[in-house]
């Protein structure tokens, strides 16, 4: 799932348990470890930058 605007939060429904989000992008990807719970809310930073060419 992404971000339409390419920048901002996204927002996802999932089931009680451990989660690992990745993000991926053109040469390189990033893993962060979740934890979901019923009935709260879990955030998750991923920050990606693109290096000027």
């Amino acid at each position: 799932m992404f971000s339409p605007s390419g920048w901002g939060p996204v927002a996802y429904f999932s089931v009680p348990g451990s989660w690992a989000l990745r993000a991926l992008v053109p040469g390189a990807t990033v893993d962060r470890a979740g934890e979901a719970q019923q009935g709260s809310l879990t955030e998750v930073v991923i920050a990606v930058w693109s290096a000027a060419v």
